[in-house]
């Protein structure tokens, strides 16, 4: 693992708090600053890993990603001996299978960033096949179920339930299914439990599916067939793998874990369904080689299987060590882990960020949104002066980051948060984001500028305030929104105008609590 990161490594690019490799990292170190708080679907429900590194108490959140990253994918690689030993490898040949582990391209993509959850999520899928292996109980698949799914995605926990299924069919019916439902059950149900609990005003979006989705997968796989099949062969284990699966021994595992296996691919392959977007964004290659790690355990014994018919190395399992905690223990857990989003997560209705994959904005929107309701709340008031803020992504930097104009919403302009000249008006109404932690009668002075008088009304959360008339003077109107208007997390203010409003200007937003100084 330390060669796989030191490879990839550009000595020519540090990634700290403000520069970072791509959207999904922005999202996961803004999760990981303040996790309790929402950031953007659907990355924001994998609370988990961020979480995790939040506790870890660095300042500086990248180095937390690091450390987790590099001891995830090495404490993998350590329950994938002990998977490997458990199924009747020798130890030497365990041994090479954790050395394939962690020499393939998927492994190498899921520490080419340390931000993914990759590594975290396939330390998981090891020790549910070691479980599975271990013939662990109900109250233990629960736990690492519950796990998981709040680290990545309960969907691939649903994908190994057919594993665990038949390999507790002997022990009869009701053990299989009531093992296999206890996997299933929170993997199935957590997801919808968070969102619905945490994030019930954002919607779900993704594209339809239908005959359009189809097209559009099969257009971009045209392009990129090769570099998509290239990956399909794991770094060459893909075929030692098929030629395990024709021995005997390779046979009676495929019968065991070869659905599973398939399912594991499946998602792999369709994981872009997941991308938020009324339109299809098929995303193939490198990040359907990213997400095949998960595969990856489950093909090493395959090649392994290969290996002993030409090295004998394979013997039969190793037979159930007797004992182990009563299953109350891991379901007591299992039920505390679930019940620990719904006690620490703070119900701050976050403004959808979904149509946007612009990095920085959602970096910049979760820092400065909590910092200017902090301030309000505690009495001071705030500011919202274009011409002080000033920010422009690859010329300005990157340390500035909160000089962005990010208050600004629809209405200002394509990417008006990234504006430095004046901000105006190209719409007949533009929203205004105003943060706050504690609903209370706050006081709103605004300066618009119109070179031919026009009437402008203000609403909040879409409750009209007032109107006044717009002209070239810098006239300073006032309004007061009342606490009833507002809730905890991202307000809207909306300026409409029903000329048009495209020429009125934005000079300044000032906001305070109602009777402060």
């Amino acid at each position: 693992m330390a060669w796989q990161q030191e490879r990839q490594r550009d000595p020519h690019v540090e990634y700290g708090r403000f520069v970072l490799p791509g959207f999904d990292a922005y999202v996961y170190v803004a999760m990981a600053e303040r996790p309790a708080v929402f950031t953007v679907a659907p990355w924001g429900y994998r609370v988990a890993v961020p979480a995790l590194v939040h506790a870890m108490g660095y300042r500086n959140v990248v180095r937390g990603f690091r450390i987790v990253s590099f001891a995830s994918m090495t404490a993998a690689g350590g329950l994938l001996f002990l998977f490997l030993r458990r199924r009747g490898h020798a130890s030497w040949a365990a041994l090479l299978g954790v050395a394939l582990f962690g020499l393939v391209p998927p492994a190498a993509r899921a520490v080419e960033t340390p931000f993914f959850g990759e590594p975290v999520g396939v330390l998981l899928v090891v020790a549910l096949l070691l479980a599975i292996e271990r013939e662990a109980g109900w109250g233990t698949l629960a736990l690492l179920s519950v796990v998981t799914t709040l680290a990545k995605d309960g969907i691939i926990v649903l994908a190994l339930v057919p594993a665990l299924v038949i390999a507790r069919w002997p022990k009869g019916r009701p053990v299989a299914i009531a093992s296999g439902l206890a996997a299933a059950l929170p993997a199935a149900l957590l997801p919808p439990a968070v969102r619905g609990w945490w994030t019930p005003d954002i919607p779900v979006i993704r594209a339809p599916w239908n005959a359009d989705l189809v097209r559009a997968a099969l257009d971009t796989l045209r392009e990129a067939w090769a570099p998509t099949a290239l990956a399909a062969l794991v770094g060459g284990l893909v075929p030692l793998a098929l030629l395990g699966a024709a021995c005997p021994q390779g046979r009676a595992y495929l019968r065991r874990y070869g659905l599973s296996l398939g399912l594991l691919v499946a998602v792999a392959f369709l994981a872009w369904l997941n991308v938020p977007s009324r339109e299809p964004v098929p995303l193939f290659g490198a990040n359907f080689e990213r997400i095949l790690v998960y595969a990856v355990p489950l093909l090493v014994p395959l090649a392994l299987a290969l290996l002993d018919r030409l090295v004998p190395s394979l013997g039969p399992p190793a037979p159930r060590a007797a004992g182990g905690w009563p299953q109350s223990v891991p379901a007591l857990a299992a039920l505390v882990v679930t019940a620990l989003p719904f006690a620490l997560l703070d119900r701050y209705r976050r403004v959808d960020l979904q149509s946007t994959r612009d990095g920085p904005l959602v970096l910049a929107v979760c820092r400065e949104t909590w910092r200017t309701a902090a301030r309000l709340d505690a009495g001071e008031e705030v500011v919202f002066d274009p011409a002080s803020r000033r920010f422009a992504w690859g010329d300005s930097d990157p340390a500035q980051l909160g000089r962005m104009r990010w208050f600004l919403r629809d209405g200002w302009g394509e990417a008006a948060h990234y504006g430095t000249q004046e901000v105006r008006m190209h719409a007949s109404s533009a929203t205004l984001l105003l943060p706050v932690l504690a609903p209370a009668d706050l006081e709103m002075r605004l300066r618009v500028m119109s070179p031919s008088p026009q009437t402008l009304a203000v609403s909040v959360n879409g409750g009209p305030l007032g109107s006044w008339l717009a002209d070239a003077t810098e006239a300073e109107p006032a309004f007061r929104i009342p606490a009833r208007s507002l809730f905890r997390g991202d307000n809207l203010v909306t300026l409409t105008s029903p000329e048009g409003g495209r020429s009125a200007r934005l000079l300044e937003a000032r906001f305070r609590r109602a009777g402060a100084p």
